[in-house]
């Protein structure tokens, strides 16, 4: 598979799935392209990473770079093809540098780990409805924003390395809806743009 051809079917799938995903209007970190995800809709087995890199957002593909070059090589190891699986990210694109985020009346000054929590955030319905919709019954989530974004709560992904974690995720969808609605401070659904 090249870096520009994505596995036939799974853009359409996920444009069925989510059109515009509710909260990337409103997202102060939101970046220029977004980088859907892909793979078997029908998947058992989903890859959830913490965002885009500079090769994905390049392409407009999830785990190409080098990450995604190891991801394969440790997929080959245990049996399996990228085309087996879902692979998507917390969130669809890179957020913006943020340097200097405006919070209400002053400025923050963010790391680049705490700019992908917050994108995180902003994605996180999104995530958790993709998720619900592909409904495979392993989630792996790589690093801790993503694990974060699945579960829910913040937790040291090396204390929980090996751990099982079961998922509701309608009932996290549900929250996460209520998370956007705080951040927002209205019905994130009601945006336009």
């Amino acid at each position: 598979m090249s870096n520009t051809d994505p596995q036939p079917g799974a853009a359409a799938f996920f444009r069925g799935v989510i059109a515009a995903p509710p909260s990337c209007e409103r997202c102060p970190l939101r970046g220029q392209k977004v980088v859907p995800p892909e793979g078997n809709p029908h998947a058992k087995i989903a890859i959830v990473g913490e965002g885009p890199g500079e090769e994905e957002v390049h392409y407009g593909r999830p785990f190409i770079g080098r990450s995604g070059q190891l991801l394969d090589s440790l997929l080959r190891t245990v049996g399996l093809d990228r085309s087996e699986l879902w692979i998507t990210n917390s969130t669809m694109c890179r957020p913006k540098s943020a340097r200097y985020l405006p919070m209400g009346d002053m400025y923050v000054d963010l790391g680049p780990d705490e700019a992908k929590r917050i994108a995180a955030k902003y994605c996180r319905y999104r995530l958790l409805t993709e998720l619900s919709t592909v409904n495979p019954t392993t989630i792996v989530p790589l690093g801790g924003i993503a694990y974060e974004a699945v579960i829910g709560t913040a937790h040291s992904i090396q204390a929980r390395r090996g751990a099982i974690a079961e998922v509701d995720l309608a009932t996290r969808a549900r929250s996460a809806w209520a998370e956007l609605t705080r951040l927002h401070g209205h019905d994130p659904a009601s945006v336009t743009t």
